[in-house]
């Protein structure tokens, strides 16, 4: 529990708000279980605590005697009862403070008023000087919310007079989008050299299956955003035609077991999300991620022969009734790649499945995590994201170099930093709260255990890097998202408001000529947005997304006439 406390106070002096806010997330569900007698963690925690008291107390010699104590396996910890529940009181006050703060930073208003008052219930007017940060943060969370865009008056703010002491607070409306850092983390060793000769002889290797014509090379790209871009341009990876293609024609035909949907008990495939045999055949729906687009004519002979390739009745996991599957192939690749690491658990199919749009990236995490578990791998080793950038930003250097002792400042204050870009959308509930829940109930895992792979760094560099690539489907009849997918090959082909293919996507990702084709040499240019948008929508849309706006020809030409108007 210390551990984790200790951890964010060093991520909140660092400016990692969001990381700090998982950490004393974690502690505070520690102290809960210490408290709570029939807790699964409940003697681990505790016991947990009364060592870190233990040592705490002990004089050098005796801290030496400890350490040989807890190598020989003897950590039997009797310590001072009063200590022991003064620790674990202030230390649970530390959690509340810390995630009230941080989630404040983040522009998570909701999460963090709720922390703050569930702080202030447990402190009395005796436990200062807890109780005076707290209120001080519940007056800088009421001031936020004066200004802050409020979802309940369709975006205007609450703006009131200050010494307005009529103000009240509807926790329910405030909001709780923030954002976060988008960056490669110092301490993160799992970001390939995208650029090496192996990397790109392994990812053409791949990408000879899914599209013969074609080859992947690095490529100078307009950086966006500009105004915070310390480069004009930056170095990516794309994909260019090695021979003419013609209009019509398949450039890349790509399936992927990145798949998840927001709808519980939808009747599609578990793997590839098509539909399963016997329901309405709406297999190629509008396809850009963020929605809009037009539904193809008619399927094609490649897809056609896919169809003929399914199952005629739905095939179920035999201890998981409700999870079905369109084929055999389906069936026994779920098996292999991530079905063994949700299997027997009832509830993983319905956790978190609501029509929010938002909530399909909760679920394109956990089916990484599924993925990760099963094959015993690190969730940013996976193949189908090892290779994708998730548009992120350098650091601002820091005043804190790696040689630096850091000294944690008190829980409640912040060391004075350079403010660092934040593009990437974070909210507490669905990138902390939501995914240790899942862990535990739809997994069986042990959120604790577990933190080399779910560490909060290592969901939002996930994050990160879906919210970069993957490709959603809209339900025919409502027009809401229901399914995404990322497709890691189709992905490396980068984004243009004038792209030269169009892409569908079935049980496959599809990216076909446009008129014109594409000739020997030239890169395969897609979209990452509604090209029918304007360029204001164009850019907000991609801001969202990728954390800047689209620098692309089109773009900068729209954008000129419009000042020029």
């Amino acid at each position: 529990m210390t551990y984790y406390v200790h951890r964010a106070k060093i991520y909140a002096d660092l400016d990692y708000h969001d990381l700090a806010a998982g950490d004393a997330y974690r502690a505070l569900l520690l102290s809960d279980e210490i408290q709570d007698d029939c807790g699964e963690y409940h003697e681990q925690a505790r016991d947990s605590l009364r060592y870190h008291v233990k040592r705490a107390t002990l004089t050098t010699t005796a801290c030496q005697t400890a350490a040989d104590d807890e190598k020989t396996g003897d950590t039997t910890v009797d310590v001072d009862e009063d200590i022991f529940k003064k620790t674990l009181e202030n230390t649970t006050q530390e959690c509340y403070i810390i995630l009230a703060r941080s989630l404040l930073d983040c522009g998570c208003l909701r999460s963090s008023y709720d922390f703050c008052t569930r702080g202030q219930a447990i402190a009395t007017q005796g436990s200062l000087p807890t109780r005076e940060i707290l209120d001080r943060l519940h007056d800088e969370i009421l001031q936020a919310a004066r200004t802050r865009p409020n979802p309940s008056t369709n975006g205007s703010s609450n703006a009131v007079d200050d010494n307005d002491s009529n103000f009240k607070i509807d926790p329910k409306s405030l909001p709780d989008a923030g954002l976060a850092r988008r960056e490669v983390y110092p301490w993160n060793d799992h970001e390939p050299d995208r650029f090496s000769p192996t990397t790109l002889s392994g990812l053409n290797a791949a990408l000879a299956s899914v599209a013969p014509k074609c080859e992947i090379r690095a490529v100078s790209l307009p950086t966006l955003t500009p105004a915070t871009a310390l480069n004009p341009t930056n170095t990516q990876l794309g994909i260019f035609a090695r021979e003419a293609i013609a209009p019509g024609e398949t450039v890349l035909a790509e399936p992927s077991l990145l798949t998840a949907t927001n709808r519980a008990l939808a009747p599609l495939c578990d793997a590839c999300h098509a539909p399963l045999p016997g329901s309405p055949e709406v297999l190629l729906l509008p396809d850009s991620p963020s929605f809009p687009s037009t539904i193809p004519p008619s399927l094609n002979s490649q897809e056609e022969e896919s169809l003929q390739q399914r199952s005629t009745v739905p095939l179920a996991c035999p201890n998981c009734p409700d999870v079905l599957f369109c084929s055999t192939a389906c069936l026994t690749t779920a098996m292999h790649r991530y079905h063994p690491a949700l299997c027997g658990h009832d509830d993983a199919d319905k956790l978190f499945k609501t029509p929010d749009p938002t909530s399909l990236y909760l679920q394109l995490t956990m089916r990484a995590l599924a993925l990760a578990f099963t094959s015993e791998q690190h969730p940013l080793e996976l193949p189908e994201l090892r290779h994708i950038w998730g548009d992120f930003l350098p650091t601002i250097p820091s005043s804190l170099s790696p040689s630096t002792t850091v000294t944690t400042s008190p829980a409640g204050t912040r060391l004075p930093q350079p403010q660092q870009p934040r593009t990437l959308p974070f909210s507490f509930r669905s990138t902390v709260a939501d995914t240790l829940h899942f862990l535990v109930v739809g997994m069986d895992r042990d959120p604790f255990a577990t933190l080399p792979t779910t560490d909060t760094w290592v969901l939002q560099t996930l994050s990160a890097k879906l919210r970069g690539t993957a490709s959603a489907r809209v339900h025919p009849v409502d027009g809401r998202p229901e399914v995404a997918a990322v497709h890691p090959l189709w992905s490396l082909a980068n984004h243009s408001c004038r792209p030269n293919v169009r892409w569908r996507w079935a049980a496959q990702m599809r990216l076909v000529a446009r008129e014109g084709g594409v000739a020997a040499g030239e890169e395969v240019l897609s979209h990452y947005c509604d090209i029918e948008l304007d360029v204001r929508e164009r850019r907000q849309w991609m801001r969202g997304c990728l954390g800047g706006e689209c620098m692309c020809l089109r773009c900068v030409e729209e954008a000129g006439e419009l000042m020029d108007a």
